[in-house]
């Protein structure tokens, strides 16, 4: 589970899994799916608001269900400069 804090400006939180063997079943719980890498899960709110993804990893019927996973915090319209966030990450 991630989360994007509200702040003062407007940021899209995504996040996604790549199993090391392959075999992902990875499946968003939270959020919209977005497969760009892997697996994923994107929240774009307008605004200010509270941005939630839920991703259960899932690399199927492999014994190793290590992986990586690929995190990003982007600002819809970029203003040129940065801004601070904060991003709650919970693994299970």
């Amino acid at each position: 589970m991630l989360r994007r804090r509200p702040s003062a400006r407007d940021f899209d939180l995504g996040v996604w899994y790549v199993c090391d063997g392959g075999g992902d079943a990875s499946t968003c719980t939270t959020g919209t799916q977005d497969n760009m890498i892997g697996r994923g899960c994107t929240s774009s709110h307008p605004g200010i608001t509270e941005e939630n993804v839920d991703l259960p990893t899932d690399c199927g019927f492999l014994a190793n269900a290590d992986g990586i996973m690929f995190a990003r915090v982007t600002a819809p319209t970029f203003g040129g400069s940065c801004a601070p966030y904060a991003l709650d990450v919970r693994v299970r």
